[in-house]
């Protein structure tokens, strides 16, 4: 399985349900979806899967993650948020995107 696919299978753990939202300092603070452990989690699936190019607004919003983990602490799901936005943030750096 190629890091694309396991970072894929990864973020599809993920149902979408918010409830780590209001724990997330960063997006208290920007209150924007891509600000959010859910949204950062669509970023990284989407530039696994070959639908958003490494640029530094991505870059940014991965950078930006204060790395409290408190919404993996919430997760009811049981994502591992720390795997995906790792796998994301070596996704970006060797810029392999398909």
């Amino acid at each position: 399985m190629s890091s694309q696919q396991a970072l894929i299978k990864l973020a599809d753990q993920c149902v979408l349900c918010g409830i780590c939202i209001p724990t997330c300092p960063t997006y208290q603070q920007q209150r924007s979806e891509a600000e959010s452990p859910r949204g950062r989690i669509s970023l990284v699936k989407a530039l696994a899967e070959g639908k958003l190019s490494a640029d530094p607004v991505l870059q940014q919003h991965l950078a930006s993650c204060s790395g409290c983990l408190t919404c993996q602490q919430v997760c009811p799901a049981k994502v591992q948020y720390q795997k995906i936005l790792l796998g994301g943030k070596q996704l970006l750096s060797s810029n392999i995107t398909d």
